[in-house]
């Protein structure tokens, strides 16, 4: 079961029913205007970003709220009203963290753009058909009735999509905000029986809170009696009065009142009675549900779509963009995926330039940043030679650990720290490791810093860290650990960007992953265990309900230990040049033409290309070329599709493009989405159109290929022959 957590009071306490009050101590004259090209040159970079924005999606409006009031002041008064979430729990958000979040330079990209997505109801983009695609795949599209006050299972009046469409119109809010609220409230896979209908210890069925309204308490019972008692109040008797009641609450407390974005209605900062009407406490919750409601827009190919944005500036903001300095501690090895990429002195672009990566270059990542500056999350890295600097994380891919030994080893002292990168200077104490115990050295003698040869090593619950050399004995044995676990729920289980973050992933019953970190989070309703898909993608689970101290995953650990033969004594010989191996000869196919990116490969009747060939490249490659589309338009320009018919010299090939499907020659989010209709058989695909988003090159289309497709949009990855 998807199990509210006691967490809910932070989260998403008293969604609807903190009605703000009267505070005359705020009053304020905030303005609104269209954005026009140099409007905001009081306001430092605002411009340029718009314009960014504007120029890759012209259907995109922009407004200017004019907040009228002081940044240092708003800072102040928003002091005590957040919380942030922390490997101890949920704690009071820093003032630099505020500004950061507050900050709207640091969301203007297209990723965390719609937390200032005007939320009133608007007919040129909501659409019925709009809100079927974003519920695809969850209860709201498979369940077609409910149980009324008697017991008694009913159809519905009408379809979900159509309910929540006609809740929005006649309401005035965003029928796609009143989609995302639903499923955030209640999962993916099916609601909480309390709140659909299903009554609390066999009474008061037929109920129905979808929005969790004052759902508050300490415990699972005082949560569930008390959103029952709302719904029994306000006569919600089918799901239909449960979303309208939403909707009604949504244009009545937030939209109705000026607060009609994600960011205005965590940050009350319009109208009378500032600071007090805002949704939840959790500082970070405007910026999750908009990257989640711009997955969805993403999914649906709506980004670019007539949006309008709502950007708040502040009087006396000031030239330099709030930064935040929250990151994750970790020991990953990474290589860059970039040409000439700055790395700084910290983590900012006003960070000074230390020196440039280039792609394939390796260094060591030891803080993985979670929140942006300056439009890029930053990451602290540790360069072969030891020195500690950030870089942008984008820029930054991981890789298969980098290993130059497997030893055997003990630590010799107590209290050593084991750190997440070598030296004192910059790194951070992962833990303290006890006389005898043991592990096994993964890199030795690489780096020497603060009077120390610093060593990686494995713990044999799989932790890894750097530890100073001189605290290590080897041993006569190998100790290799897997811990790995699957999805022990009935249902679906979710994976998140971070403790009680964004989803990223649905497990499926049975589904496996390897756990990186168990107990990396505790929020006193979950124990959060951090795990590793087997596509690579990385992120966190409730894996353990404190309600019942249940575990939502079953946990399995593998120790391998292979005992080494002792030594034996030899006679040295003479001291000999070693003979050095011929380097591997590279393989290369001849057939391959074109520069990288554009490249192309004749396979039988087929001609497979890279996403940036063009017909102007095949003329280069070829000579003798002619291009048709699918349908036998001719071209003579543009970018080559998938289906497109090339004639080569007098003979006819398919053209197939990697991670390319719809045929217009253009990857974008459409093409993701049709990958995903695909896996989840809702689409069917001819032979070249599978071969084209098969760029795992595996022969099986999987979440893989989809992640693969999203690395090369969001430019960390490469789709090459």
């Amino acid at each position: 079961t998807y199990i509210k957590s006691v967490c809910i009071v932070l989260l998403f306490t008293m969604f609807f029913s903190l009605i703000a009050m009267n505070n005359s101590s705020y009053a304020n004259l905030d303005t609104r205007a269209p954005y026009t090209n140099g409007c905001l040159s009081q306001f430092p970079q605002f411009d340029s970003m718009i314009q960014s924005l504007k120029a890759n999606h012209p259907n995109w409006n922009f407004t200017i709220l004019y907040t009228n009031l002081d940044w240092s002041s708003v800072l102040a008064a928003e002091e005590s009203k957040n919380l942030s979430y922390t490997s101890g729990g949920w704690v009071r958000s820093s003032p630099s963290e505020i500004a950061y979040y507050m900050d709207a330079r640091n969301f203007l990209d297209e990723n965390n753009i719609f937390q200032f997505e005007q939320n009133s109801f608007n007919p040129a983009t909501h659409t019925v058909e709009g809100v079927r695609q974003m519920i695809a795949g969850t209860w709201l599209a498979t369940t077609f009735t409910y149980t009324n006050t008697a017991g008694q299972i009913v159809p519905l009046s009408d379809s979900f999509e159509n309910i929540i469409y006609s809740a929005a119109q006649d309401y005035g809010v965003s029928p796609y905000l009143l989609a995302a609220r639903i499923l955030q409230e209640q999962g993916r896979n099916s609601p909480e029986g309390w709140a659909y209908g299903g009554g609390y210890n066999g009474s008061n069925v037929g109920y129905y809170n979808l929005f969790n309204v004052e759902a508050y308490g300490s415990s699972t019972s005082q949560i569930i009696n008390n959103g029952i008692s709302y719904a029994m109040r306000k006569g919600l008797t089918s799901p239909e009065a449960s979303i309208r009641r939403g909707a009604y609450l949504l244009n009545d407390n937030y939209i109705g009142s000026g607060q009609d974005t994600l960011y205005l209605e965590k940050f009350d900062v319009v109208g009378d009675g500032l600071y007090y009407n805002q949704y939840m406490e959790n500082i970070s919750a405007a910026s999750s549900e908009g990257y989640s409601i711009m997955q969805n827009y993403r999914n649906m190919g709506m980004l670019d779509y007539s949006f309008n944005f709502i950007i708040p500036v502040y009087n006396n903001m000031g030239g330099s963009i709030s930064s935040s300095t929250q990151a994750t501690i970790v020991t990953q090895d990474v290589q860059c995926t970039g040409s000439d990429v700055n790395y700084r002195t910290n983590g900012s672009l006003n960070g000074a330039a230390m020196g440039q990566l280039n792609p394939g270059d390796v260094v060591l990542r030891i803080e993985q940043g979670t929140t942006k500056s300056g439009g890029y999350i930053w990451d602290k890295i540790v360069l072969p030679d030891g020195q500690k600097a950030y870089m942008a994380t984008n820029y930054l891919a991981e890789i298969e650990e980098q290993r130059n030994c497997n030893d055997p080893m003990v630590v010799n002292g107590d209290g050593v720290n084991l750190r997440n990168g070598p030296g004192t200077d910059g790194t951070t104490v992962i833990t303290t490791l006890s006389n005898g115990q043991s592990l096994v050295r993964i890199e030795r003698d690489k780096y020497n810093l603060n009077g120390y040869i610093w060593d990686r090593v494995m713990l044999a619950d799989g932790t890894k860290g750097y530890i100073a050399q001189n605290y290590l004995t080897q041993t006569g044995s190998s100790i290799t650990t897997i811990v790995s676990g699957s999805n022990a729920l009935g249902g679906d289980l979710a994976v998140r960007a971070e403790p009680n973050g964004g989803i990223i992933y649905w497990l499926k019953s049975g589904e496996g992953f390897t756990i990186t970190q168990k107990d990396a989070a505790n929020d006193g309703s979950h124990i959060w265990y951090r795990i590793t898909l087997p596509n690579g993608m990385m992120g966190y689970t409730a894996a353990v309900d404190l309600s019942d101290n249940s575990f939502n995953i079953s946990v399995s650990e593998s120790y391998i230990v292979e005992q080494q033969p002792e030594p034996q004594p030899q006679s040295q010989p003479e001291p000999t040049t070693e003979p050095q191996p011929e380097p591997p000869a590279q393989i290369v196919n001849e057939n391959i033409k074109g520069n990288e990116t554009e490249r192309t490969l004749i396979e039988g009747t087929e001609l497979l290309t890279e996403p940036k060939t063009s017909v102007e490249a095949l003329i280069s490659q070829y000579g003798d070329v002619t291009v048709t589309t699918a349908d036998g338009t001719p071209i003579t320009t543009g970018q080559i599709g998938t289906g497109y018919i090339v004639n080569i010299g007098g003979a006819s090939y398919t053209a197939v493009k990697l991670g390319e499907v719809t045929g217009n020659g253009e990857i974008n989010s459409a093409d993701v989405l049709a990958i995903r209709q695909y896996i989840n058989g809702t689409l069917n695909l001819n032979d070249i159109q599978i071969k084209g988003i098969d760029v795992t090159k595996n022969g099986v289309i999987n979440s893989a290929d989809v992640l693969a497709i999203r690395q090369y949009l969001n430019g960390t990855l490469n789709l090459n022959i």
